[in-house]
């Protein structure tokens, strides 16, 4: 007999990770489905698919979370909210310091391969610096948006609803506890801004206000240059969202958008180009938006936010190191080039095996999604729903977004199921893919196989 322990150190980090996530989703089914947390019967899909989007800091939703939970249940999304998007490693190793326990060289390696980067800083100073960034974010958002929604709930009701979307927004969860989401709230640019800002501060990953700060409080820092990661997560991420905002005005000004002030236009496009990469939080029906804003919404919403953060994704530095490569291939250098920087190889081939692996598993969750989801029917038109619908609930599922053309509730128990784990593997397969492909590049064998050249193109 194998023992316990022995079992649990043959394990990789990636394969503990998927283990304590799924932990903490099934104990949130449990939780979930107390009659003390429902309002109406809920079923055990139904609580598995909630309790895997809340954890997996999702948004899809097959309920209404408003109309489904009681105010438990509601306490409930949001502390599976808070652990998911923080990280079942770095809660699991805060408590053991917290605890006065020693951290294991195995804990030590996840929380590095979660929140660091290619430095070594100390842990107990970045799991510190990591909570009082959640924890001012939080406070900052709660109290900007009971501040706004003070004059449209009771108070007690408004301290509730601000402080549940400002923990579900920097955590980019998308998950919201009003009956019609932020579509019941009436459409204003503070909101979007608030929004925005609470979004944006969770996806920019922890790595880059580590730097922030350390720059700001030691002058020694300050005069070197910044590193190559916070430069192109600062650049790509302001150039997704600008790129994204002006998509979104061109094609739906005269869209969802027709009819809006155009500074209300320009602050909600905005607002959707940001919460399109990773939050999925909406203001408007995405029934009606135009193909090409959907397709627009697709890309920004496979690329994701910051590496580090609570954003899904592929990551953006992994797509600018794609971007790097290929014009670098295109000038005839042989390593991919960022900001006059070579990105080493084995970055180079994590970027490509996460890509190629994910764009891999979104296929095959597709495939089967379109086969179990076949019996579904337009409202609009009385025929099949349309292959568009399907494609973007897959890509939003898995990119952990949350963003749906409402086909969400009317997914079948095997649908569902699908979408589960499409979420599932869409919060852990990246940085799975990075961690094994990191592991397998350091054990490289010592031969070499004879060469053959093949045709491409």
């Amino acid at each position: 007999m194998v023992s316990g322990k022995r079992v649990w150190s043959r394990l990789s980090p990636p394969h503990v990770m998927a283990l304590m996530f799924l932990v903490v989703i099934l104990i949130g089914v449990v939780l979930l489905m107390l009659p003390v947390s429902h309002k109406v019967p809920i079923s055990f899909i139904d609580a598995l698919f909630t309790s895997t989007s809340a954890t997996c800091v999702t948004g899809l939703m097959t309920v209404n979370a408003a109309e489904t939970f009681t105010f438990f249940g509601q306490v409930v999304l949001l502390f599976l909210i808070q652990i998911g998007g923080m990280g079942i490693t770095f809660v699991s190793s805060f408590f053991m310091i917290m605890l006065g326990r020693s951290m294991s060289i195995r804990g030590s390696s996840m929380v590095h391969e979660s929140f660091s980067s290619s430095y070594r800083i100390d842990l107990h100073k970045l799991i510190l610096s990591i909570l009082v960034l959640v924890l001012a974010f939080e406070a900052l958002g709660t109290v900007s948006l009971t501040w706004y929604l003070w004059d449209m709930f009771p108070p007690a009701t408004a301290i509730w609803v601000g402080l549940f979307h400002s923990v579900s927004g920097f955590f980019n969860a998308g998950i919201s506890i009003l009956p019609e989401g932020l579509d019941s709230l009436p459409k204003n640019p503070i909101q979007d801004i608030i929004f925005t800002v609470l979004i944006w501060g969770g996806a920019l990953g922890f790595m880059t206000y580590r730097e922030f700060y350390e720059r700001i409080k030691y002058p020694s820092v300050a005069k070197r240059n910044w590193s190559l990661q916070t430069r192109i997560v600062m650049v790509y991420t302001a150039g997704l969202t600008v790129v994204g905002a002006l998509g979104i005005y061109l094609f739906e000004r005269n869209g969802v958008l027709a009819g809006l002030p155009f500074y209300e236009q320009v602050t909600n496009s905005i607002f959707h180009s940001v919460s399109a990469r990773t939050a999925g939080f909406s203001n408007v029906d995405f029934f009606y938006l135009n193909n090409s804003t959907l397709y627009l919404f697709m890309l920004l919403m496979f690329i994701g936010g910051g590496p580090g953060s609570a954003a899904g994704g592929i990551k953006v530095t992994t797509f600018a190191i794609l971007i790097g490569l290929a014009m670098s291939r295109y000038r005839g250098h042989e390593s991919a080039h960022i900001f006059n920087r070579a990105i080493p190889e084995e970055i180079v081939s994590r970027s490509i095996s996460i890509v190629f692996l994910s764009v891999i598993v979104m296929t095959i969750f597709l495939f089967f999604l379109l086969v179990s989801e076949a019996h579904l029917v337009d409202p609009h038109t009385g025929g099949r729903a349309t292959f568009m619908e399907i494609l973007f609930e897959a890509v939003s599922a898995h990119g952990t977004v949350g963003l749906s053309m409402g086909i969400t509730p009317k997914l079948s128990g095997i649908g569902k199921f699908l979408v589960v784990l499409m979420m599932f593997t869409g919060r852990l397969g990246p940085l799975a893919i990075a961690v094994l492909v990191g592991t397998r590049e350091k054990g490289k064998a010592s031969f070499k196989l004879s060469e053959e050249s093949v045709m491409v193109g």
